[in-house]
């Protein structure tokens, strides 16, 4: 098994919808996290990021329902 694949299963890809009034999660995203993809929504700032599975927890309250993404 390479770097790659035990890198792969260290961390989960996540789609969340982060209220505009919770910047220090986007900021926490940009910091922490590998950004996949990003958009501004009217629900708030939905980001598609691939987290270390021990930030996980973090974004989960945000965690993006289907019929928003």
């Amino acid at each position: 098994m390479g770097i790659a694949d035990e890198a792969g299963r260290a961390s989960v890809t996540m789609t969340v919808t982060v209220p505009y009034t919770r910047g220090d999660v986007v900021a926490l995203a940009h910091e922490r996290a590998h950004i996949l993809s990003e958009r501004h929504t009217d629900f708030g700032t939905q980001i598609v990021l691939r987290v270390p599975k021990e930030l996980e927890p973090m974004f989960a309250e945000f965690h993006a329902a289907p019929d928003t993404v």
